[in-house]
């Protein structure tokens, strides 16, 4: 019997994203089984998932619908982490997102690595950024210089200001919100107010000059390249920006030696997907800074027209016939 069912694992709130893909996989015959986990903790949507007496295996039903090595041919782990909770207590409110993203593994672990678009334990490595900076300097991209380090004193021996200063993942928590935290430059007069604190566990990187920067999508060896041109204050840290007019998205193409190093990169770390983010300077130069294997992408695919819904969706197909014989 065919697997026909494709396994996505999100949320509601990335329900515009995930829409145009599982259209894509319907209409090729496919049943898209979007799993909500947000919809899972709220009870809105059932999940069981068990071990009996005599099983061998894990089992797993959600909305209904089976999932297991027999029925699920492709997945695509698309942000289901997200639970939308909001609680005066943030430090329980950690602990239920952990429980809940350790709790929902299990349920990855039913579906065998190779039928998932980004295998979910190759995305917890691979959002490490140190990893990334060795894997980047494996496959010959240029790296700034990255200092990690609980002194002070080591991070301005190393590095000049101005400097960069950014997190690892990029999420704190401010007044009892959540709050992401953008690349922060710090000059002198900042490093100095900085003196009687701690810079562990922050990430500090030299400051590299701006042409334009970079934001490569690949989907297997598709790549869809966008340059990401800014003004004034939007240099620093063009998300925080990209809303307004200091910010400009272009659908320009990279040159091919960096298309082939990113798919490189992507084979060396076992993901299919990614989205680069790179630096090229006033000379020429195009610096690595990260890759989010999750990253997102629609706002491209809105603006310029880059198809990367359908590849994503075209490749899950590949996946699934694979597994199919």
């Amino acid at each position: 019997m065919r697997n026909k069912s494709i396994f996505i694992a999100t949320n509601s709130i990335d329900s515009l994203c995930v829409q145009p893909v599982a259209e894509y996989i319907g209409a090729a015959g496919y049943n898209p089984i979007v799993y909500e986990s947000d919809k899972v903790f709220a009870g809105q949507k059932a999940l069981w998932l068990s071990f009996d007496s005599a099983g061998q295996e894990l089992q797993a039903e959600y909305a209904g619908q089976t999932i297991s090595r027999e029925t699920v041919a492709a997945a695509w782990y698309r942000r289901p982490s997200q639970l939308q909770l909001d609680m005066v207590d943030k430090a329980k409110q950690f602990r239920i997102e952990t429980e809940v993203r350790t709790l929902q593994r299990g349920l990855w672990s039913v579906i065998p690595d190779e039928r998932w678009l980004n295998a979910p334990a190759n995305i917890r490595i691979t959002e490490d950024k140190l990893t990334q900076f060795a894997v980047a300097k494996q496959v010959g991209f240029l790296v700034p210089t990255t200092v990690v380090s609980n002194s002070w004193k080591q991070v301005r021996d190393m590095l000049p200001a101005p400097l960069i200063m950014k997190m690892q993942s990029g999420i704190l928590h401010d007044n009892g919100k959540l709050k992401l935290m953008y690349t922060t430059v710090l000059d002198e007069q900042a490093l100095d107010k900085q003196a009687t604190s701690k810079p562990f566990p922050g990430i500090f990187q030299e400051y590299i000059p701006k042409a334009r920067e970079w934001r490569i999508t690949v989907v297997g060896e598709e790549v869809f390249s966008a340059a990401v041109y800014t003004t004034g204050e939007a240099k620093t840290d063009w998300r925080k920006y990209q809303s307004g007019n200091d910010v400009e998205f272009r659908s320009e193409k990279i040159n091919t030696d960096i298309q082939e190093k990113c798919i490189k990169f992507l084979q060396k770390v076992g993901l299919t997907y990614g989205a680069f983010d790179f630096i090229e300077s006033p000379d020429g130069r195009i610096t690595f800074l990260e890759v989010n294997p999750n990253g997102q992408y629609m706002w491209l695919e809105s603006r310029l027209g880059l198809p990367i819904s359908r590849a994503i969706g075209a490749k899950l197909i590949d996946i699934a016939r694979t597994n199919n014989g």
